[in-house]
């Protein structure tokens, strides 16, 4: 699939699923996961606070606040994990540890770039959820530039074509030129920098390579343009014409490395074993559920700018599933 098909296809989903503005103000949900922690001494939201606080939840949730915290028993019995406030008068006695039952507040941070193997995103913060929001995606597009100049020397080594290396750094240049575009709007929405850290890595084996293109490329740079052309649309509506312009530019962009991993998928297929190749499509396959599980939150503070909304994220997932084949990737 080349660039342009990509941009073309980009632009009917959102068309499609975006045919008025529909930035609703229904009741805030927000991301809830229950976990149950070893207490080891900790007083109980202590326990939940350092054991979560640094971590993300499956996929890409990010514990965000601890809401409520419980102290309690567990019973640990042969594959599972019984946790009880109460102990049970007809069962005979069990080894029990203290541990934290805790209920997290999350918020899917996924979605916008490519992200590399190992790493890791510290909180990001502002003063309005705004300038969070454009902290985060100012670090997962300096987590981009990262990937790409990763994806660069990995396909050197493995004696890439030329113009798949030539427009491996032509990506790179845009994902860089996307910092200076989040950054910009970060510090006018009273975000904060915010670190992360990317480990310096062995060359990936080329099924490696090709599994993380698989995921991160083919579906969360094509997802990544869809969601910025989406918010581009809505900041147009809501009369945010630089903001939009901007969105517009990433999402183009963004269209592009979507497009570019297509062409390396198709590379690297041809010089996979028949196990690998399978192992490509479940790497898809799982990303694609990773976004599906990200589509119930929802931040009404960011549809102010132009954010897409729960309903509107759903009909924009259906239909790329539509039109992506994204339901037939197994």
């Amino acid at each position: 699939m080349r660039k342009r098909q990509v941009q073309r296809v980009v632009g009917q989903i959102v068309l499609a699923a975006m045919p008025t503005l529909a930035l609703t103000t229904a009741c805030r949900t927000t991301g809830e996961t229950t976990y149950v922690v070893r207490s080891a001494g900790r007083a109980c939201r202590d326990a939940c606070a350092q054991e979560l606080g640094g971590q993300g939840a499956p996929g890409d949730w990010r514990v965000g606040e601890v809401m409520d915290c419980v102290d309690a028993t567990s019973v640990e019995g042969p594959g599972e994990l019984e946790t009880s406030t109460t102990p049970s008068p007809d069962r005979a006695p069990a080894p029990t540890v203290p541990v934290a039952v805790c209920r997290m507040r999350t918020h899917y941070t996924g979605g916008i770039g490519r992200r590399p193997e190992g790493l890791v995103l510290a909180e990001a913060e502002g003063t309005s959820e705004a300038g969070a929001f454009f902290a985060r995606i100012e670090q997962l597009e300096r987590a981009a530039v990262h990937a790409f100049a990763r994806t660069e020397r990995a396909l050197r080594d493995h004696r890439a074509p030329s113009h798949l290396v030539r427009d491996v750094i032509r990506a790179r240049r845009e994902e860089e030129r996307h910092v200076v575009i989040a950054a910009r709007w970060r510090a006018v929405l009273g975000g904060l920098p915010a670190t992360l850290a990317v480990p310096e890595l062995h060359t990936p084996s080329l099924a490696a390579l090709a599994r993380e293109n698989a995921s991160e490329g083919c579906v969360h740079e094509a997802w990544g343009a869809i969601l910025a052309a989406a918010h581009a649309r809505g900041a147009l509506d809501g009369a945010h014409v630089s903001l939009a312009r901007d969105l517009a530019e990433i999402a183009a962009d963004e269209a592009s490395h979507a497009a570019l991993s297509v062409r390396l998928d198709r590379w690297a297929r041809a010089h996979l074993s028949s196990a690998a190749r399978t192992s490509l499509s479940r790497a898809r396959q799982g990303a694609i559920e990773e976004i599906r599980a990200s589509l119930e939150d929802d931040e009404p503070a960011l549809h102010a700018i132009g954010w897409p909304d729960r309903t509107t994220r759903r009909r924009l997932f259906d239909e790329a599933s539509r039109r992506l084949a994204w339901r037939h990737a197994a």
